[in-house]
């Protein structure tokens, strides 16, 4: 079962191009897939959600399939942001490759991961190697790369990352 959210209209009215994909695990073992999108006000807005045995790609695309209908085939460019599920990758391959809306109207597919998650995955790995050793340091230079108005800059604090930590840059 799906569910589209009255804010899809202001994202199809935009036509605002990033895509935030998230899941959740439920008590009695389903799980709900909610595709949102970021308000003028920066605030999360759910454009839908489908509810679902585990996280796959034929869940997923049965929401994308819904939200395509209802106006997002208008866009030439989507950017998926996620947190990287086996599942949610899978979706994105099809989609990219098996879609024919997508390929019919040459819409360019991005999948990123989600800032948020990418910093928890760095701390995990820090937890292991060496104790949260300069994750304070790590977590400012990797905000500092976030927002650097160039690519050279965010590769400074990138390689002092590095330097810190090679377990953490990789």
């Amino acid at each position: 079962a799906f569910v589209l959210m009255p804010a899809v209209d202001e994202f199809l009215s935009n036509l605002s191009p990033v895509i935030y994909i998230d899941g959740t695990f439920s008590k009695d073992s389903a799980n709900l897939f909610c595709f949102s999108f970021l308000d003028a006000n920066h605030h999360l807005q759910p454009m839908g959600c489908v509810y679902g045995t585990s996280e796959n790609a034929a869940s997923m695309m049965v929401l994308f399939d819904e939200l395509w209908n209802a106006g997002l085939s208008k866009a030439k460019q989507i950017i998926f942001v996620s947190d990287n599920g086996s599942g949610i990758n899978l979706f994105i391959k099809n989609l990219q490759n098996e879609h024919s809306g997508v390929r019919e109207n040459h819409v360019e597919i991005e999948h990123v991961l989600c800032v948020a998650h990418l910093l928890r995955s760095i701390r995990h790995v820090l937890e292991k190697v060496n104790g949260l050793k300069n994750f304070d340091k790590i977590r400012m230079l990797f905000f500092f790369a976030r927002r650097s108005p160039t690519k050279e800059l965010a590769d400074y604090y990138l390689e002092w990352i590095r330097k810190l930590s090679p377990e953490a840059h990789d």
